[in-house]
C-alpha cells in the first residue's frame, strides 16, 4: 500500500487553479494590480480513496466523493 491519507478535505487543485487563472487575465487586461487582491480558494472538497476505505472497513457519508 501506498503512503497517503484515506480521505481529507482541502481545495479542489483544477478550480483553485482556475481561479488564479482569472485573476492573471485580469492583471493582463488591465496591465496593473488595481482590484487585484489575495483570495482563498472559493471550492472545497472532501474526497476518499475508496480501496483504502474497503480495505479498513471505513465508510463515508454522501458528502464525500471518491476519488478518481
Amino acid at each position: 500500500m501506498k503512503l497517503g491519507a484515506v480521505a481529507a478535505y482541502g481545495a479542489d487543485m483544477y478550480q483553485w487553479g482556475f481561479q488564479a487563472g482569472e485573476q492573471a487575465a485580469q492583471y493582463l487586461q488591465q496591465g496593473n494590480l488595481n482590484g487585484l487582491k489575495p483570495e482563498l480558494v472559493n471550492v472545497r472538497k472532501k474526497v476518499f480513496n475508496a480501496e483504502v476505505a474497503k480495505q479498513f472497513n471505513i465508510s463515508f457519508d454522501s458528502t464525500f466523493e471518491a476519488m478518481k
